[in-house]
């Protein structure tokens, strides 16, 4: 894609992947039926080639139907080829969606990582009906660190869940390759002081969230363990913060060859 704008770049991208997964089976719908019943309640919207959807069980919300937008958004940002063939750090895999397609679709040698055992049960039995080689690991995205590794890390709706983000920020920094990528999409917070962050564990009833960083603080962390020139490529507002300082945002920076 050389040569073209990011734009044309971006209206290819976005044609080419579905922000919902579509997962090919051989399975029968009364053996997949019985798996998806098991593995109830869902969270995340996947439909799957012989009709059945997560949709159609016991969900919870909030619930996803486009849980590769994320993804999207990031490889209009990169383009189609530099998002080829990359070995690939998923951290807070959830249940493997994003992990799940950057191998199939793209080639990605990829581990997944998430905190929670039943995420990733539910993401390696997911990979294995589709046929897709991708590894996932219970860990914590706080202490985990695999110096020089990856080519590509996501840090996607994890950040704002750690109670040591510095710490989380420093091991994905770490795991980087030289010339790899890290985007990291989280809550932040703005004020009237650039360096202020908000403490949001128990905010509006949820204990798993824990800081919404400033955007000079997430950029300035990265910078410090080693990525510098971080910056913001996507922020959106979301209803659930009105009048609370905070958005979501996504970062993008790249370690030095």
């Amino acid at each position: 894609m050389a040569g073209q704008s990011l734009s044309t770049q971006a209206r290819q991208f976005r044609a080419m992947i579905n922000p919902k997964l579509h997962i090919e089976t051989d399975l029968s719908k009364v053996d997949l039926e019985k798996t998806l019943k098991n593995f109830e309640p869902w969270r995340i919207g996947i439909t799957f080639s012989n009709g059945l959807s997560t949709a159609d069980f016991r969900t919870i919300q909030p619930f996803s139907d486009i849980p590769l937008n994320k993804l999207r958004l990031i490889g209009e940002h990169m383009g189609e080829d530099n998002l080829r063939g990359l070995r690939a750090l998923d951290i807070g895999s959830n249940i493997g969606y994003n992990t799940i397609a950057l191998t199939r679709d793209f080639g990605c040698k990829v581990t997944g990582l998430d905190f929670n055992p039943g995420n990733v049960e539910k993401a390696r039995w997911l990979a294995g009906i589709c046929d897709v080689d991708a590894e996932f690991e219970v860990g914590d995205a706080n202490t985990y660190c695999k110096p020089g590794e990856f080519d590509l890390i996501l840090h996607l709706g994890t950040l704002y869940h750690l109670a040591d983000p510095v710490g989380g920020l420093r091991c994905a920094a770490q795991s980087l390759k030289p010339g790899g990528q890290i985007y990291v999409e989280t809550t932040t917070y703005e004020s009237g002081d650039e360096y202020a962050c908000r403490y949001i564990h128990g905010y509006k009833g949820d204990y798993t969230n824990f800081w919404a960083l400033s955007e000079k603080v997430v950029s300035e962390i990265l910078e410090r363990y080693g990525v510098p020139d971080a910056t913001m490529i996507r922020k959106f507002g979301m209803k659930y913060f009105e009048g609370t300082g905070m958005a979501r945002a996504i970062f993008c920076g790249k370690k030095p060859e």
